[in-house]
């Protein structure tokens, strides 16, 4: 990676300063967001995380990843597994965004409004460090 620059600290908050466009400035203003649902869940005939998906990009996150479980229980302590024997099986998703704070917030009642309207899940919250790094074009 070509990175030309240094951190400076202002006011408690780190800031990268760049140069070639090679990364991008980031803020320890940044969170994890973490949506876990099941790949079975729907809302009418309509999968959950689709409708997630949506509502997230609707209210400008600029980027999630999806994450596919191979195995997890949760709340009724059934183990869920994508072994050959059990195809049918639900299984764990997670959505990752790493956004600001205030972009999280404002997404967070759609979002709680659907799990809520399905099968339920979790949400998580953490603070993060990003650092976006822009590739060359």
């Amino acid at each position: 990676m070509n990175f030309r620059g240094g951190l400076v600290n202002e006011n408690s908050i780190q800031k990268i300063i760049w140069t070639d466009g090679i990364m991008s400035p980031y803020t320890d203003m940044h969170e994890l967001l973490r949506i876990i649902l099941t790949d079975h869940d729907k809302k009418g005939s309509t999968p959950l995380l689709e409708l997630i998906l949506s509502s997230l990009e609707g209210h400008g996150i600029r980027g999630a990843t999806v994450l596919h479980g191979i195995a997890g229980f949760g709340k009724s302590g059934r183990r869920h597994s994508s072994h050959i024997l059990a195809i049918s099986d639900t299984l764990p998703v997670v959505i990752e965004v790493i956004e600001e704070t205030r972009v999280i917030e404002s997404v967070l009642a759609a979002v709680s409004e659907l799990l809520a309207s399905s099968g339920g899940g979790v949400i998580t919250r953490e603070k993060v460090t990003a650092h976006f790094i822009d590739g060359k074009k």
